[in-house]
Parts: C-alpha cells; sequence; structure tokens
C-alpha cells in the first residue's frame, strides 16, 4: 500500500508538472525507469511514460523594410583580404566556389547597404535630411529588399541569376554621387559655410565613399570572374562598353585584382577615364587631375603585388 500511494504520487506530479527539470531533462522510452524512480522497487510497468517537454513555438516578427535595414546596419560587416579575394577568383573560380561565394555575398552586401543608408541619413548640418540624400538612401532601402526576395542560393542556377541580378547592381554607378551632389548644391544659400561644418561633411562623405568603394569591389569582383565576363558574354559589355571595355576586358585575370598592380598606371587610367567622359558630356575642356605619386619622395613609383614584393620602377 504504501509502495503504490508513493507511486500514485509520482504519477500524479509527472502528469501535473510535466517540465520539472528532473522528468524534462530525462527523456523516456517505453519499458524504461525514469532514474528517480529506480530505488522504489516497483514493475516498469507501474510508471507512467514519460515525454520531453517540447519548446515554445517562435512566432516570426515581420518586420518593416526600414526595421530591417536598422536591423542588418548592426552586425558587423566580414573583414576579407585581398588575397582571399584574388584567390577565389583564380584558383576557385568553380561552380562549387561561386555558388559558396554568392552564399557570402547573399549574407554580407545587404549589411552593408544597410550600414550606407545610415550613413546617408546621417550626414551632418541637415545634408541627411535633404530631399536628394533622402532619395539615394532610399534607393539603398529597395537594394535590401530586393536581396530579401531573393531566396539564398543553392544551386549553379540560382547562383547564375544571383550574378545577373548583381550585374544590374554593379550597372548603376552613377545615381547616388549625382544625388548626394544635388544634396550638397541645395545646402548653398550664398553663404560661406562655416569651416567646422566642412570639415565635417567631408570627413563624414570620405567615410561613405570609401565603404561605398569596399561595397562595389565585392560585388563587381564576383561579377567580373563570371564565366559569361570571361568568355564576353556579359551585359556589362554592351549596357557599358566604354568603362568596363576600356577599363577590364581584355586583362586575362577574372575579377577587380590584377596580382601584379601598378598602381600609378591605374590612376592614370582612371584619370584619362574621367577626362573623356566629361568632355564627351560637356563638349568642352575637363579640367586638370592632378595626380599625387607619394611614392616618389622614397625614390621611385612603389609597386605592391599580392606575393607582399615590392618592386621599383623608374
Amino acid at each position: 500500500a504504501g509502495f503504490s500511494s508513493i507511486t500514485s504520487r509520482l504519477s500524479r506530479q509527472a502528469r501535473i508538472r510535466p517540465l520539472c527539470s528532473s522528468v524534462a531533462s530525462h527523456r523516456v522510452e517505453d519499458d524504461t525507469v525514469p532514474p528517480f524512480v529506480d530505488n522504489i522497487g516497483h514493475s516498469p510497468r507501474s510508471v507512467p511514460r514519460l515525454v520531453k517537454a517540447r519548446p515554445s513555438r517562435v512566432i516570426p516578427v515581420r518586420l518593416s523594410p526600414e526595421d530591417r535595414v536598422r536591423v542588418l546596419a548592426t552586425r558587423k560587416p566580414t573583414p576579407l583580404t585581398l588575397q582571399a579575394m584574388y584567390r577565389y577568383a583564380s584558383a576557385d573560380n568553380t561552380s562549387g566556389g561561386r555558388l559558396r561565394n554568392a552564399q557570402f555575398l547573399h549574407r554580407e552586401l545587404p549589411v552593408r547597404i544597410a550600414q550606407r543608408v545610415l550613413d546617408l541619413r546621417a550626414l551632418p548640418g541637415g545634408l541627411g535630411n535633404s530631399p536628394a540624400i533622402r532619395a539615394a538612401a532610399d534607393v539603398y532601402v529597395d537594394y535590401v529588399q530586393r536581396f530579401r526576395s531573393f531566396s539564398v542560393p543553392a544551386s549553379v542556377a540560382d547562383e547564375e541569376r544571383f550574378t545577373a541580378m548583381l550585374e544590374e547592381l554593379v550597372l548603376d554607378r552613377t545615381s547616388i554621387p549625382c544625388a548626394i551632389a544635388r544634396g550638397l548644391h541645395s545646402m548653398k544659400d550664398g553663404r560661406r559655410s562655416p569651416a567646422q561644418f566642412t570639415a565635417d561633411v567631408d570627413a563624414a562623405l570620405y567615410k561613405f565613399f570609401t565603404a561605398r568603394v569596399g561595397l562595389r569591389f565585392l560585388t563587381e569582383h564576383h561579377v567580373l570572374s563570371s564565366p559569361r565576363w570571361t568568355s564576353g558574354e556579359s551585359p556589362l559589355f554592351f549596357a557599358d562598353p566604354y568603362y568596363y571595355g576600356s577599363l577590364y576586358a581584355g586583362r586575362g585575370e577574372p575579377g577587380c585584382i590584377q596580382r601584379d598592380c601598378d598602381a600609378l598606371a591605374e590612376a592614370k587610367s582612371v584619370a584619362d577615364d574621367v577626362s573623356a567622359r566629361v568632355r564627351a558630356a560637356y563638349g568642352g575642356a575637363c579640367p586638370e587631375i592632378i595626380i599625387v605619386n607619394a611614392a616618389e619622395k622614397a625614390g621611385g613609383i612603389g609597386k605592391k603585388t599580392l606575393g607582399g614584393a615590392k618592386k621599383r620602377s623608374k
């Protein structure tokens, strides 16, 4: 009778308090006695069968585009080295390697884009609230939504569609800088801007454009290492042949990184490209672009390679 009453009490406790730590943490199979009744000495069949408690269901929260941007902007971007990116475009530029990189970019790029949204809206002196700057930020918000609507690439076909979407983003090279220029122009009221305000704006824009270069670099590196680019079938050739045809085509290396890069030659090439674009757009002379070669102070033109060796060229 004593054993029966003890078993009865244990049965009631197990039914009433299934989340008790000693019960919920022990999964009991059929005909198995839980450890806390091992010393009672009754038949296992008299012990109720216990089931491990299930975790509570998590209800997903639907975020607005603005809230999603704020959440993404709190995440830390993944640091990358030029060596790793160059290795991806050369040695690991296979279908499997491209798929892995597409999955990484699907996660990484929205974080960096969201941070650029906050950078634009935080421009000092009310500049971030100007209509042109807010329109530029909205373009980035739309980019985040496009990544959101595109599922994580899971196959070679998915990677190709994802790369096609990135090509559209890569082609938009001027809308953001032009919008910022319009915002700056709208702040002019005929008075000379205070020196501190100008310094703050310069620092904020330097931070923004430096980060934007990294954002576009990641995107272009993936696009320009695709089979369509290396075979000359990329729509970039036809949509912007002046830029991509003159600066990237025919180099013999996929991606944006040259193993043996001459920074001075690259700067001169970009300056020539910009000058030609200005003359074509405005039909006149272009202001002189001065390239400052800081390496000349060291006795020559520094030429950095990915292997770490430094060469001198006269």
